[in-house]
Order: C-alpha cells, then structure tokens, then sequence
C-alpha cells in the first residue's frame, strides 16, 4: 500500500469518527439546528468529503485532479473557519437553557480558542509545503490538519458512551489523538530518520489543551474574557 493509500485509510477512518460524533447533533437530521449550526455542519462536511478524496486522488494517479481540489479547498477552509469563529461565539452567547451547559461551553469555548488557530496555522503550513515540493511534510501536516477536527467528534461519541460529559471523554478523546500523532512522529523518526516540525506542533498544542481546562474553566478572568463575547453564566 502507498503511503498515500494510508493517508486515505486513516483520514477515512477519522472522517467517520467524526460522523459518528456528530450524527445525533447534525447528520442524523441535518436541518434540525439553527442556521448558523447548520451552514457550519455542511461546510465541515465538505471538508471531510475534500480531505478524504485528496490522498486517494494521489494512490490512484489522479494527480492534477487532487491539485485543483487543493486549490478549491482553501476558499472552502476560510469559509469553514469563518463558520467556525461565528459557530464558537453564538456557542457561547445563547441564553440560558439553550445550547449546551455552562460549564461545557467554558470548556469547547478553551478547546475553540487554542483548536482554531492551530488548525489555521496546520493548513497554511502544508498549502506551503505542497506548493514547495515539499510532500512528505505536506502530507503529514494535513494529516495534523485533519487530527485537529477529530476531538470534538471523538469527545462527543465518548460522551455517549459514557451517558454525561465528563473528564474521561473529554481527556480521553484528545489522548487517542496526541497517541496516534505520537505514533507517526515515531515511526517517520525509525523509518525515515526524520521527525516533521508540523507534527510537533500538533501534539504539542493538543497535549497541552487538555490540563489547562480545569486550569482556566475556573478562572474568573477567563470567565470575564467569556463575558465580552455574551456568555450569559
């Protein structure tokens, strides 16, 4: 199998972690939110639609294809993060006995706020990459692209499993991800004798997130910065 063939198994695999996440909150009725929710669900599953049929594009020689679609993808990414900055702000400001509860916004609002630009920084690191020839990185900095969108879906499958939000799916969703990002890292530095600054970042940023939320969920400047923004707790 080509590298590019594993790429697609793994981005399919998260792809459907994240759908299974999501599925009673939007895929199993995807008009069932409001606008707002709704245009970001169907941007974010565009998104999912491009990043899975990029690297089987590359496994079945359809390589100018695959380079239109990365062209096309970054418009469809800035209008995913705009969705994404709109969605975490009415996330945050819906009044009380809406949404989700306080105390779980002050957490997705955290993850939001470290999560987005990581996942801005990820992408236009590897639109460099692969406009530098660069590949190899290209490939795993869209695969630290794609690790980035999968906690919120993880994390809400997990909260399912576990019938309440809690510390276990939340800490446990972004230690599957940081253990498979690890995993690569490992295996390019035995195989390759390399090891690829994006992936670095990547766990890094997603190992850091976790402990900081009963750090900051707490903190009354935290709250007051949630204030500004119409959090209503």
């Amino acid at each position: 199998m080509t590298s590019a063939a594993k790429f697609g198994v793994v981005f399919t695999v998260s792809s459907a972690i994240i759908i299974a996440g999501f599925w009673p909150s939007f895929f199993s009725a995807p008009a069932q939110n409001d606008p707002i929710r709704t245009i970001h669900g169907f941007l974010a599953t565009g998104w999912l639609i491009i990043v899975v049929a990029q690297p089987w594009l590359i496994a079945s020689g359809r390589t100018r294809l695959h380079r239109a679609v990365g062209r096309v993808s970054i418009i469809w990414v800035t209008l995913l993060v705009a969705s994404m900055i709109v969605t975490q702000f009415h996330m945050l400001s819906e009044p009380l006995g809406q949404g989700d509860a306080l105390m779980a916004r002050r957490a997705i609002g955290l993850v939001n706020f470290i999560g987005i630009p990581m996942f801005v920084i990820l992408y236009g690191w590897g639109i460099r990459c692969a406009f530098k020839r660069d590949i190899d990185h290209h490939m795993r900095l869209m695969a630290c692209t794609v690790a980035m969108t999968v906690p919120p879906g993880l994390v809400r499958l997990l909260i399912t499993l576990n019938h309440g939000f809690g510390p276990i799916p939340m800490f446990g969703g972004f230690a599957l991800v940081v253990l498979a990002l690890a995993a690569l890292l490992i295996r390019d530095r035995l195989a390759k004798r390399q090891v690829y600054g994006g992936n670095i970042f990547a766990i890094a940023g997603m190992a850091a997130t976790p402990p900081l939320i009963p750090l900051i969920g707490s903190s009354e400047s935290y709250v007051a910065l949630l204030r500004m923004f119409g959090y209503p707790g």
